[in-house]
């Protein structure tokens, strides 16, 4: 068996989008868009969103975790919250999670080790439709990045 060539960490986000947006087995034009939005929102430059889509496609069409990866995240908090809201992002774009969906993201989170509670915290201020259910405590968190001024995106 053939080991999958490394992910580069600027690839990361793209293969898990690609992973994310087939989980349920078709790619569909909202997840497209999505993506593209969200290569626009890092400011990506023209051979940065090449690189970005074949790490897309890559994504899409790969069937092996992206464990060994993700656990290299774990250091860089930051990193991995803007990498999660991305995921979140993606499938709030199609009306809310699937529980496949959801389920993937959840279990990437495990391993970037972040808890449920904080990773579902994640799509408080997203407006993310659909399936959520707001965390016990989320109106004190919602409270507090109120009072900080922040939002809950923010690094």
């Amino acid at each position: 068996m053939v080991s999958p060539r490394p992910v580069r960490p600027d690839e990361l986000r793209f293969v898990l989008l690609g992973r994310l947006a087939k989980c349920n087995g078709r790619v569909k034009p909202a997840h497209i868009r999505q993506v593209q939005e969200e290569m626009q929102r890092l400011g990506l430059s023209l051979q940065e969103r090449a690189l970005a889509e074949a790490a897309f496609r890559r994504g899409r069409d790969a069937g092996d975790a992206p464990y060994r990866w993700l656990v290299r995240l774990r250091d860089q908090r930051s990193e991995a919250q803007s990498v999660l809201l991305s995921c979140w992002r993606l499938v709030d774009a199609t009306g809310g999670a699937s529980t496949a969906e959801r389920e993937l993201i959840l279990r990437w989170g495990r391993w970037l080790g972040w808890s449920q509670a904080e990773l579902e915290a994640l799509t408080i201020g997203l407006g993310c439709s659909g399936s959520w259910r707001i965390p016990p405590g989320a109106q004190d968190y919602r409270d507090a990045l109120q009072l900080l001024g922040i939002s809950a995106d923010s690094d």
